[in-house]
């Protein structure tokens, strides 16, 4: 028995391991090709030119014999803009390189190629024209080298991305002609891109620099000219003794006639980098590693941009950096480390072997932030070096996890969230808790919205790629320190960089080395949190307290849940008595309902993870009160009433509680109290209460009215399923109620003594699904959705009334003429809009069923509206075109029903029948309120028509219309509109034409939300109508005036409709 439990035990140890094994196996025979660099490169600072020449010799370690190479000609990047570069500038919403001109481009060319001195073709990839294959002239073996040469010629392009110019400040980088990686996976030949690094092949590089003679030059490698390297010193001693340096200084030297060579030598690097600026100050100093006792010059180079910052902390922070990843990883390897200032904005904030280059900081801790995690990346990225095109997390997640323990140690008092203003300190949740990285990955994961760790460079959104691939991978790497232990974590980490120091470094080479070294199982690491998005999750359900005894020892028995499905993580759980921790305990991690023992004692309360390093998708749930808290739960936080807004905290519950105030013609002023309980990150179910107080309008003739509470509210359920045909399902209450206008009028009975005015209440009652389809990537610009409304509105109606035809006076028959209009409209609309920075586009198909009490069937109503922008070089301008066609079927409308028809003009206040837009003065006529209107419904004429004759532009038919803008290309928000609306058969006295135009020009205040329309033209009956209009007996303002409309679009000023909506994956690029 006992033999066969042996023998069944090995087999399992074997099965477990076998894939270590193999692995192990696979490891001993690592290869690496060995590509050494001769570079001989002259700057021309007049056309921004590099001319150079080129020897490479490329040492076949691998074990196949080679008949081409691949070669990087990155350079030719920013050549088009069909370059996969330019098309993930657009991705990310950058237009500037799409509108830029051949002479802001660059591309490299005067390529010719020779492989051992025989000329030899080159073709390029049939993708990518930064991509290239070199066919060889005969097979290279293994273990055989060939000498690869070229000249080439740079034409640097502006600011872009990390290669290029602002003036005479030149970033020399990913700039030569360079092989491709050859590994045991293959060849990894790869376009430029700016989101997404490189990959690159160790060797050494010779490489001589010829400028003018002023110009500072940071480079890798070792400068090789006593001459250069004591005038360095010289302009260092300057910057030691100079104090102020003028923000505002920032021109260009004349360039010195004189040329110089500088020579830059290295060893065991991948790649070549430099910089030069004749405005660069020079510090120098020099750091003493902690394992090795070696010295290790520090450089940085700077203008006068942020020279005060760089003076105070620059050079200290390169030398602490230093300090720092060699203690906790391993000694720096190289001999020099500089890091250099960028006016070059786009390429900022970027490693290269033995030099970075940092952008703007703005103040003297975030500079050192920036230059501590770029200097870290020598260790992820220059010694250690993955295919970051492929994983950017093992450089940029794990160099952020070593960045976030540099601000731990020496800022140990602060948040991450630092800087704000005071004035910001309110909406933050309390200290301890502002780690505004974890609040941006639970915003994500809270609506689906983010990403695993272990994905392509190129798969992330903008806003993932830093949520993410930094800080998500960040997390989770001191989620597994904290588990295994600092001490077993550190001594791991660092074995690992003994080990794969100057080679390339896969994923499976790190977890095998993990799991190898610390002997625990990690499943939950690197097949759960790295690969998936599943969540963490746990939560105390019950606690049973001295329900167990082990030897001496008693136990509370807790049960814990952790949805099934969700990450399997580790989780510690700590007892707290008095708000201290008296007992702490980590526990294997599980999916579903687990019961674990806990040590007895007098406890007040328990809290999962109160160190906060395991990444849960909601730490509300983590406590379980023991003393107090409600019987039904004992999760419950207490409540805060707060003002305001401020985002979640696990401390409290916050119901906000904010004054409010709004007005509208007839209610007048409306104060009240906005009651919600949502802000960020998302909660699934949320509310939002406005109810106000009107001092509003009083019947004249000494009637009061009663009605004066009005206002708004919103019952939603967020839901974000994972899986299945939709990405979020919204269901939706909402309700609102406000007088709405007031008619005025004389009683028949005694004319001409007093003025009688009523006003108009309308109550509005809705229920909504709306249905978001999954996009085929969380990268797609395309949004599609389907949504269904049920609209209620009662509503006071027009009195009965005749009109006087000389002055069109309403007489009402008596003060009680008021009758109520009860309808309900039914509505299903289906919409695709394709938000891609140039030329978006969008199209909505829309159909009504309305129903009115005691009557049936009102109407029904169809239409489709398209929506497409020829994009210019200003950002969000260009030509607008919006085509609508309406139909109408089953209408049984009476001549006073004509708000829904399908209309020529754009909304107003008394065509809005579904209460959907605010207005000011809903139903005002004949005064300045009567000019708001909605420009994005109907079919769209701007022209004010509230005086217009009754039916001019609405039908109960058919409908089509055109409406253009054109966006001028100037500083003034100023734009040029003509409209068309045709319809058939107008249905009022003197119409002449079933067309409709108008012409004018808008003044956008801020797009879509403000904006003003001055008609120009107008034809047909438009112009016709307008004589109405200027009738000076019955207008009060100005005939032309009396024209004019505007929008304020109150619903863009919704926060709480722009957070349901909040989506970072676009508002970000």
């Amino acid at each position: 028995m006992l033999r066969g439990f042996c023998l069944f035990a090995i087999f399992c140890f074997c099965i477990f391991n076998h894939k270590i094994l193999l692995a192990t196996n696979s490891a001993d025979k690592y290869w690496q090709q060995q590509v050494n660099y001769q570079i001989a490169v002259s700057l021309n600072d007049q056309t921004h030119e590099l001319t150079s020449e080129i020897k490479i010799d490329y040492t076949n370690n691998s074990p196949d014999t080679l008949t081409f190479i691949w070669f990087h000609l990155w350079p030719n990047a920013y050549k088009n803009q069909n370059t996969a570069l330019a098309k993930q500038f657009l991705e990310k919403r950058k237009t500037d390189f799409y509108f830029s001109t051949a002479e802001q481009r660059g591309y490299i060319d005067g390529l010719a190629f020779t492989i051992n001195g025989k000329q030899t073709n080159y073709t390029y990839h049939p993708e990518y024209i930064d991509v290239a294959r070199i066919d060889l002239p005969a097979p290279l073996y293994p273990g055989a080298t060939c000498q690869i040469a070229t000249p080439f010629k740079v034409k640097l392009p502006e600011t872009f991305s990390r290669l290029g110019h602002i003036g005479q400040s030149y970033q020399i980088t990913q700039w030569y002609p360079k092989p491709a990686v050859y590994d045991a996976k293959g060849w990894h030949p790869m376009p430029y891109l700016n989101q997404g690094e490189f990959y690159s092949e160790f060797g050494s590089f010779d490489v001589q620099i010829s400028l003018p003679k002023n110009y500072v030059v940071g480079a890798t490698g070792y400068l090789q000219n006593p001459e250069e390297k004591a005038w360095l010193n010289k302009r260092s001693a300057e910057t030691e003794a100079r104090t102020v340096f003028d923000k505002n200084d920032l021109d260009f030297p004349e360039s010195d006639p004189e040329i110089k060579t500088l020579h830059y030598k290295a060893n065991n690097i991948h790649d070549f980098a430099w910089f030069a600026d004749k405005r660069f100050h020079v510090l120098q100093s020099s750091v003493v590693l902690p394992q090795t006792g070696r010295s290790v010059a520090t450089w940085v180079m700077f203008t006068n941009l942020e020279g005060h910052l760089w003076k105070k902390n620059g050079i200290l922070s390169v030398n602490k950096a230093l300090l720092h990843y060699s203690s906790l990883v391993g000694d720096y390897p190289y001999d020099q480390c500089t890091a250099v200032e960028s006016s070059l904005s786009a390429g900022a904030g970027m490693e290269y072997p033995m030099i970075t280059v940092i952008g703007k900081s703005g103040a003297t801790k975030s500079l050192e932030n920036v230059i501590v995690h770029e200097v870290g990346h020598n260790w992820f990225y220059g010694i250690l070096a993955p295919n970051e095109r492929d994983h950017p997390w093992i450089d940029e997640g794990i160099n952020s996890y070593y960045e976030e323990r540099y601000m731990a140690e020496h800022y140990p008092e602060e948040d991450l969230v630092d800087g704000l203003p005071k004035a910001l300190d309110y909406f933050m949740p309390p200290p301890g808790e502002r780690d505004e990285t974890y609040i941006l990955y639970q915003v994500q994961q809270r609506q689906n919205l983010d990403q695993a760790i272990t994905l392509h460079s190129n798969d992330y959104t903008n806003t993932n790629y830093g949520v993410i691939v930094y800080a998500k991978t960040a997390k989770a790497f001191n989620y597994l320190e904290k588990w295994l232990g600092t001490p077993n974590f550190d001594a791991i980490m660092q074995k690992f960089y003994q080990k794969y120091a100057f080679k390339h470094v896969y994923p499976e080479d790190l977890r095998r080395h993990f799991e190898a070294e610390s002997g625990k199982w990690q499943e939950w690491f690197w097949d759960e949190l790295l690969p998936t998005t599943k969540p963490i999750d746990y939560k105390i359900t019950k606690v049973k307290l001295n329900t167990e005894k082990i030897g001496n020892t008693n136990y509370h028995k807790l049960t814990v849940t952790n949805k099934m499905g969700n990450t399997r993580g580790p989780y510690p759980i700590a007892a707290y008595k008095n708000d201290e921790i008296v007992h702490s305990v980590w526990y294997d991690g599980f999916g579903g309902e687990m019961e674990v023992l806990f040590p007895a004692g007098d406890y007040d309360y328990f809290r999962i993870d109160p160190a906060r390093v395991v990444p849960e998708i909601d730490r509300t749930n983590n406590n379980y009160r023991l003393n107090g808290g409600n019987f039904l739960n004992k999760h419950m936080r207490p409540l805060k009433i707060k003002p305001l807004l401020s985002i979640e905290t696990e401390r409290y519950k916050p119901l906000y509680l904010t004054p409010i105030f709004a007005f509208n013609t007839v209610d007048k002023a409306m104060f009240g109290l906005a009651l919600y309980n949502n802000f960020l990150p998302a909660r699934k179910f949320t509310f939002n209460l406005l109810p106000m107080y009107a001092l509003g309008h009083e019947r004249e003739g000494g009637l009061k009215r009663d009605d004066k509470w009005v206002g708004t509210g919103n019952i939603d359920l967020n839901l974000t399923p994972k899986q299945g045909i939709f990405s979020r399902i919204q269901i939706g209450l909402s309700g609102k109620t406000f007088s709405h206008g007031y008619w005025k009028g004389k009683f028949d009975t005694i004319p001409n003594t007093f003025t009688y005015s009523e006003g108009f209440r309308f109550t509005k009652l809705a229920m909504a699904v709306n249905l978001r389809f999954r996009p085929k990537t969380l990268r797609s610009s395309i949004k599609t959705e389907l949504t269904a409304r049920f609209v209620a509105i009662d509503k006071a109606a027009t009195p009965n009334f005749q009109i006087d035809q000389p002055d069109t006076t309403f007489y009402f028959t008596s003060p009680s003429a008021m009758v109520r209009d009860d309808y309900n409209v039914a509505i299903l609309r289906f919409s695709v809009n394709n938000s891609r920075v140039i030329n978006p586009v969008s199209l909505a198909l829309q159909v009504e069923q309305g129903t009115r009490a005691n009557q049936g069937s009102l109407f029904g109503k169809a239409f489709v509206e398209a929506n497409y922008t020829l994009s210019t070089r200003r950002k969000n301008k260009g030509l607008h075109l919006r085509l609508y066609g309406g139909l109408m079927y089953n209408a049984n409308l009476s001549l006073y029903d004509r708000s829904f028809r399908l209309n020529a003009f754009a909304t107003d206040g008394p065509n809005d029948y579904l209460f959907d837009q605010a207005f000011i003065g809903r139903m005002e006529n004949d005064n300045f309120w009567a000019a708001q209107i909605y420009n994005k419904s109907g079919g769209g004429l701007l022209l004010r028509n509230d005086a217009m004759a009754f039916s001019l532009g609405n039908t109960e038919k058919w409908m089509a219309s055109l409406n253009t803008s054109y966006d001028l290309p100037i500083k003034l928000p100023l734009a040029l509109y003509a409209n068309a609306a045709y319809y058939p058969a107008p249905g009022y006295v003197g119409a002449s034409s079933n067309l409709l135009f108008e012409s004018g020009i808008a003044f956008k205040l801020i797009p879509g939300m403000a904006e003003v329309y001055f008609p120009v033209l107008l034809t047909g009956d438009l112009k016709t109508g307008v004589k109405t209009m200027n009738n000076p007996e019955k207008s009060k303002l100005n005939n032309y005036f009396r024209r004019v409309t505007f929008m304020i679009n109150f619903n863009r000023l919704d926060l709480f409709k722009t957070l349901r909506d909040l989506n970072l994956n676009t508002m970000i690029g």
